[in-house]
């Protein structure tokens, strides 16, 4: 599976309601409503499980889910297995 596919599966499975294509052409997922606090820790969740990597609460800022390009270097920058 293509990373950013992956990556999409990763974040359809934590918030259902939001298809793909959703993900990836916001410009803003907190801003626009796509995701609030609980489903950003929802989605921390689902990525530590899936990427077999650890991220802390100090790992993050809003900014590294502004976009679904953001959370895929988020997860890199951890050392998540893509």
């Amino acid at each position: 599976m293509k990373s950013m596919e992956r990556l999409l599966s990763v974040l359809t499975a934590a918030k259902p309601v939001i298809d793909a294509e959703t993900f990836l052409q916001s410009e803003d997922l907190h801003g626009e409503g796509v995701l609030d606090s609980l489903d950003i820790l929802i989605v921390i969740d689902e990525l530590c499980a899936e990427y077999e990597v650890k991220i802390d609460l100090t790992d993050f800022s809003r900014a590294d889910f502004k976009t679904a390009a953001n959370i895929y270097e988020l997860v890199k920058r951890c050392g998540g297995r893509m």
